[in-house]
This record gives C-alpha cells, structure tokens and sequence, in this order.
C-alpha cells in the first residue's frame, strides 16, 4: 500500500514536470509581440486661398451742375438767341448789339458763349442776304463780312458756301452805277474791277448794262 502510494506520487510529480516543460517550451516558441508602429506623419496643411483683391476705387464723383444763371444773365442769352432768329450775328458782333441794349459787358459775354450757334452759317446767313439786296463781288463781300466781326476763315466760309452767280452780281453792280451817273465803258469796268470783280467779271457786267 505504502509503496502504491509512493510510485503514485512520483508519477504525478513527472506529470507536473512534463507539463511545466511543455509550458516552457511553449512559451519559448511564441513569438515576440510585434512592436508598436510610429504613426503615420501628419499631412501637409493646405496652402492658404489667395488673397481676395484689392477693393476697387470708388467711381469720381459727378460733376458739379452747373451753376445757375442770375436774372441779367437769362436776360441777356434769352435776347442773343431772339435776335439770332430774325437775323445774322457775328460773335462780337451780337455782343456789341447786346451791349448797345444795355446789358453790362459780363452778362454779355456770358450770352454769347451761353448760346448755341455755328457763327459760320451765321456768317453764310449774312453773306446771302447782302446779295439778295445788293450787289458784291467775291472779295468785297468778305471785307464787308470781317467788317461786321467774322473771322476771315468764316467770311471765306460764307463766301464759297452761298449761292450767288459772281458775273451777275457784276451786272447788277453796273447797272446801279449807270443808274446814278455816267460812266464811259472802260471807266465803268475799272470801278468795276476797283470794287473786286474780275476784269471777267467787269466787262461781263459792262456789258450786260449795255455798253
């Protein structure tokens, strides 16, 4: 009995023994835990939106109105432009009739660069009208317009823009001068050719009044 137990007990000790170097073993063959990895590195940030642009200057500012008239200024352009309508004007000289009105030289002044004109055709106006009732050769028709105060380059305007026939304005020239006193042919043509017609011009006149 006694030595049943005793061999029973060294088999359990070899078992114990067998089982802890099975665990040994075991243990020996697992592998080690792997190692813990970095983490990954952190993404680039995104590049900063641009930068809006720069705000726009204002727009200018509207010009000023213009600044209203005083009473002898309405006064004096309401009467430049009446009396351009009933008749031809050179600039200074619609200042001058305004003047002899009695408007002071500033309201004046004020009129005649407050209206709208094209001094031109003023000048173009003036010239028909002088042939219309009487007679001018080419060049004394511009004198008698520069004389009223166009320009030259507007009197050479009207001058060539009027509907006139410079031979019958001849004729008619010598027939006024017949009419006030006598005058021999070659003397008629010479007054004729003093006042600026063309000897063309003169002795087509001279000879349209009869001699």
């Amino acid at each position: 009995m006694a030595a049943g137990t005793i061999l029973l007990f060294f088999i359990l000790i070899g078992a114990i023994s067998s089982a802890g170097d099975d665990g040994k073993k075991n243990a020996a063959s697992s592998p080690p835990p792997a190692a813990e990895q970095p983490p990954p590195p952190a993404a680039d940030p995104p590049p900063p939106p641009p930068p809006p642009p720069p705000p726009q200057p204002p727009p200018p500012p509207p010009p000023p109105p213009p600044p209203s008239e005083t009473a002898g200024q309405e006064n004096a352009r309401r009467a430049a432009e009446q009396y351009l309508e009933s008749q031809a004007f050179s600039r200074s000289g619609l200042r001058k009739q305004l003047l002899y009105e009695g408007y002071s030289r500033a309201d004046a002044a004020y009129a005649v660069n407050a209206i709208d004109v094209d001094w031109k055709e003023q000048a173009a106006k003036s010239a028909q009208g002088y042939v219309d009732q009487q007679a001018f050769s080419r060049s004394g028709l511009r004198k008698q317009l520069t004389y009223e105060g166009f320009t030259p380059a507007e009197a050479a305007y009207a001058v060539n823009a009027i509907d006139v026939n410079w031979n019958q304005q001849a004729a008619k020239s010598a027939k006024g001068y017949l009419q006030s006193q006598p005058f021999s042919r070659s003397s008629l043509i010479q007054q004729l050719e003093y006042e600026g017609f063309t000897q063309s011009q003169a002795t087509y006149g001279v000879n349209a009044a009869g001699l």
